[in-house]
C-alpha cells in the first residue's frame, strides 16, 4: 500500500499542541525546527491548498483516549488536555461540529 497525500493529511493537525501525540502537530514542529523564519505562507498554503485541518474538541478527545490507551500517568498532560478540550468547547458549536 502506498501513501498518499489524502491518507497523510488525516494524521497531521494545523495548530495542534507540541505535546500532541495521537496526531501531528504541524505548527510547533515546523515553528521549533524554523524559529526564527516567516512561515505565515507556509502555513496558509498547508490550510488552503492542502486542507491540513485544525484542532477541535474532538480531537482533544482522541488524544485522551490515546493516552488512556496507551496507560500515560502523567496527571499534569492529562489535566492540560482537558483545560484544551474545555476552552475548545468555549469556542465550538457543537450542533455544527457534530454535522
Amino acid at each position: 500500500m502506498t501513501a498518499t497525500w489524502s491518507s497523510v493529511k488525516d494524521h497531521c493537525l494545523l495548530d495542534a499542541p507540541a505535546d500532541m501525540e495521537h496526531k501531528y502537530p504541524i505548527d510547533a514542529r515546523y515553528s521549533t525546527a524554523f524559529p526564527s523564519s516567516d512561515l505565515t505562507t507556509v502555513f496558509q498554503f498547508l490550510r488552503e491548498t492542502l486542507a491540513i485541518p485544525r484542532v477541535t474538541w474532538t480531537d482533544y478527545i482522541e488524544e485522551l483516549r490515546f493516552l488512556k490507551d496507551k496507560g500515560c500517568q502523567d496527571v499534569a498532560r492529562i489535566e492540560s488536555q482537558y483545560s484544551r478540550l474545555k476552552q475548545a468547547g468555549r469556542t465550538t458549536n457543537h450542533a455544527e461540529a457534530l454535522r
